[in-house]
């Protein structure tokens, strides 16, 4: 197969490779394994694939707090899971400094991948985060029209990352909004800072040339064993109710 992205997303899927080697990745991961807020990281990415198979709607993970916390560590992690976790391109981790329609195109793009967004103070108005959060929970873009007529609406099934100093949570007051957002406040890397900025190194360090096993190994994992959906269903239905 040969998946071809659309035009101006060509630059979007280079980031979305694998380097390096998986035991590696699990170093860094091995380091997160103290800090339950960067565990969480991993798994809210390694979760969207899952989304169709449990018949779920997509959700927001949101980290927010002082700067120097952690917070941009836990979305590199999260985007290692996949791609590169770079602040410039190529990278599968991108910045609230975009407009809304790019978020939609991107959104739509990932589709069953997870949308990672940095920063929740750089975005250009207020409203955009709320709107941002309102759609990707809704799973689909917004209605546009063209000169020949109706254009495409994207649609997604995902898990959106992101950080701020502020909850996003703050950013909207529609309570079926914030219900889809799970609000984790605080240092992912604790509040030793000594501590948290040596492991936030160290992660940065092995992340930044080992990445994109493991969501590769969900992917082919849940193939292989697609056979059993009933099985996984009964187990996040009894998870669930634990």
């Amino acid at each position: 197969f040969s998946l071809t992205p659309p035009p101006g997303l060509e630059t979007m899927s280079k980031g979305w490779t694998a380097q390096g080697s998986w035991g590696e990745w699990l170093e860094a991961a091995e380091l997160c394994t103290s800090f339950p807020l960067m565990m969480i990281s991993i798994y809210a990415a390694a979760a969207p694939p899952m989304l169709s198979l449990l018949g779920l709607s997509g959700f927001v993970v949101d980290f927010s707090g002082e700067t120097s916390g952690g917070k941009s560590t836990a979305l590199k992690m999260a985007a290692s899971v996949w791609g590169r976790p770079s602040e410039s391109y190529p990278t599968a981790m991108y910045s609230w400094d975009s407009t809304k329609v790019w978020i939609e195109r991107c959104a739509g793009f990932l589709h069953n991948l997870p949308l990672i967004l940095d920063e929740t103070k750089r975005a250009k108005y207020p409203q955009i985060v709320r709107d941002v959060i309102y759609d990707f929970c809704q799973g689909q873009g917004r209605g546009r029209g063209s000169v020949e007529g109706t254009r495409h609406t994207e649609s997604w099934k995902s898990v959106l990352i992101s950080s701020g100093e502020s909850a996003a949570t703050s950013f909207s007051r529609d309570a079926g909004t914030r219900a889809r957002v799970l609000a984790l406040k605080g240092k992912p890397l604790g509040n030793n800072a000594e501590v948290g900025g040596r492991v936030s190194e160290d992660i940065q360090m092995v992340v930044g040339e080992n990445y994109g096993h493991l969501g590769r190994k969900v992917v082919e994992y849940l193939v292989a064993n697609q056979h059993q959906r009933r099985q996984f269903v009964q187990l996040y239905k009894d998870t669930r109710a634990k």
